[in-house]
């Protein structure tokens, strides 16, 4: 094999030069499985807030309200979700999943399951009332989260090539 690239969101990583033992799957489950769980343990962080209830918000004028035309809290980040009821915490996924972007025709996905917690849509996408926050996408692009992404990317590489391969990363 000479090489293979994956996508994890946004983050694009390029494998040149392959000369492993392990399989193509056993690589690319390594690394997928690495990287989703940098990510998912970032967002949630994100979505575990506490420092703000219910009443604080209100208090505050609806920090998230479109009519502010930004957010008002938290510098404007779309990465912080205040943990309210816990419900789109615990909505929180991660699992390997079919894709045709993969080489094998899967890939690992963090996502929210809707219907353990329907209102994670309002929130990622906003409503006419309430500003977006895409919590996933904010916490992929965040450079931290990026950083952290491409150690474990390469640290997995690593531990499963033991090879001389070189390892680029990029934006998608």
């Amino acid at each position: 094999m000479v090489g293979f690239a994956m996508d994890v969101g946004s983050f694009q990583v390029v494998v040149g030069n392959l000369q492993a033992v392990a399989s193509d799957d056993a690589v690319i489950d390594a690394l997928g499985a690495a990287l989703s769980s940098v990510l998912f343990a970032e967002v949630r962080t994100n979505l575990s807030h506490t420092d703000h209830s219910l009443a604080d918000l209100r208090r505050l004028d609806h920090p998230y309200a479109r009519r502010h035309g930004s957010i008002k809290i938290h510098g404007g980040s779309q990465t912080v979700v205040h943990k309210q009821s816990g419900e789109l915490l615990s909505s929180l996924r991660v699992e390997k999943l079919p894709s045709a972007n993969s080489p094998t025709g899967e890939a690992y996905a963090v996502w929210f399951d809707v219907g353990a917690a329907p209102h994670a849509a309002f929130v990622v996408q906003g409503t006419r009332y309430m500003l977006p926050r895409d919590v996933l996408w904010a916490t992929c692009s965040d450079p931290r989260v990026r950083k952290n992404l491409m150690r474990a990317a390469t640290r997995t590489l690593g531990a499963q090539l033991r090879s001389k391969s070189n390892v680029r990363f990029q934006n998608s």
